[in-house]
């Protein structure tokens, strides 16, 4: 009888917890638009493609979940935080930029991943996610 009580105490693995961060899909950002050495006007149309995360809305900040907003930079400057994965970026100076886009949870932290999922907070080894393109700003004859 003791031997059953034994058996019937081991303790059982936790399989609930699947949406720890160890499992998560790492998010990842791409730029689509403007191409990689583009030619473009001062202002310009842009378009990123994000997956494995969730937009939320700016206005409603809250805190944790895998999800968030897009910062974006023009020369290491930044130029705004979208709720999405169009917009416009206005009165660049002509020239050569770097555009890059980085993703950050909806309580402000950015969001790091390595070797495709996931990172903690604490997490050593792990990258911000992000996505650069260099564009040249021209101006068109009469503009």
């Amino acid at each position: 009888m003791l031997l059953f009580f034994l058996a019937a105490c081991e303790p059982v693995a936790d399989t609930a917890d699947t949406d720890s961060a160890e499992s998560a899909e790492a998010p990842a950002v791409d730029w689509l638009a403007p191409a990689e050495g583009a030619d473009v006007l001062p202002e310009v149309d842009c378009s990123l493609v994000v997956t494995d995360f969730t937009f939320v809305d700016l206005a409603k900040h809250t805190e944790g979940g895998a999800s968030g907003f897009l910062r974006v930079r023009v020369d290491g400057v930044d130029a705004g935080d979208f709720d999405s994965t169009t917009f416009t970026l206005g009165a660049l100076d002509t020239g050569a930029h770097t555009l890059s886009a980085q993703l950050y949870y909806e309580d402000g932290d950015a969001i790091e991943a390595a070797d495709g999922r996931l990172c903690d907070e604490e997490e050593e080894g792990c990258a911000p996610v992000t996505a650069s393109v260099a564009v040249t700003v021209v101006v068109t004859a009469g503009g």
